[in-house]
């Protein structure tokens, strides 16, 4: 099979483990991972990533996934990470991507203008929250308008709070399931995205009340495409601002393995590669 995306490369100084997969024939079209609570770059999108990249769909699309510290900062602070690195990437695109290439041929390099059309931002659990405050405190700043069609594509989102005895449970085999209950007092402590994911907590009534009044005006923060766990222990499912429901249940998956795959899913590599088109 021809290649169609370069090896991944470093974009470290933007985020934690932060990587993208250059389409070595580019059609404007962008896709963005953010992983959620303790995951990271490299890791949350196993097998998603690499079955997505097979897909003749995909070949013009360039990926980043991008990693960030979801441990120790609160989610507000790793939402302005993330805009940043959206702002540098939209406002100074060839610049952003010619960086990353160093000495690995001059071919390889985009036009000075060159500009991304539109982008996928696919978050999951916390990195939904992230990636949809990003989006909010750019619309709010009134800076550098972002001249990009955007979709979002959540799997299993935190927007409606967190258990958070069952999100510890969930992201560490260091805790026996049953005892994240107990001891997530202190880790709230050591951790604040964890505050930041109760039920009614400051960031996600303020995220809920921005959506709602930006949402009409601003149809990008409305997501086109949810993927569920079916029973989540993890996160409340349900419906957030205007997404657009019904929402699609992934069968035989759990919180963490919404976002991995042994081999190719019709309903979840499919899906991401129909709002994708842009059609």
């Amino acid at each position: 099979m021809e290649d169609t995306h370069t090896p991944p490369f470093n974009l470290e100084r933007f985020g934690i483990g932060t990587h993208a997969y250059w389409s070595l024939n580019p059609t404007g079209k962008l896709l963005v991972l953010v992983h959620g609570f303790k995951g990271a770059a490299g890791t949350t999108w196993l097998g998603l990533l690499q079955n997505l990249i097979l897909q003749p769909q995909a070949a013009g699309c360039d990926i980043i996934s991008f990693g960030y510290d979801s441990v120790r900062q609160t989610g507000g602070e790793s939402a302005m990470e993330l805009q940043i690195f959206l702002d540098k990437l939209f406002v100074k695109t060839s610049q952003v991507i010619n960086q990353s290439f160093d000495d690995y041929g001059s071919k390889m390099r985009r036009p000075e203008n060159w500009k991304y059309s539109q982008i996928v931002i696919a978050a999951h659990s916390l990195g939904a929250c992230v990636s949809r405050r990003a989006l909010l405190n750019q619309i709010q700043s009134g800076r550098n308008k972002w001249e990009v069609e955007i979709r979002l594509a959540w799997f299993a989102p935190a927007h409606r709070g967190a258990k958070i005895g069952a999100l510890l449970c969930a992201v560490t085999n260091l805790i026996p399931s049953g005892l994240g209950k107990f001891i997530d007092v202190g880790a709230k402590y050591f951790s604040p995205a964890l505050k930041d994911l109760e039920p009614g907590s400051e960031f996600l009534t303020e995220l809920l009340d921005d959506t709602k009044k930006l949402c009409d005006e601003h149809l990008s923060l409305n997501a086109p495409i949810t993927f569920w766990v079916l029973r989540d222990k993890v996160v409340t499912n349900g419906t957030f601002a205007k997404d657009v429901v019904p929402f699609e249940f992934v069968d035989g998956s759990d919180h963490v393995s919404i976002c991995k795959l042994d081999d190719y899913d019709e309903q979840r590599i499919g899906g991401l590669l129909k709002i994708m088109s842009f059609t």
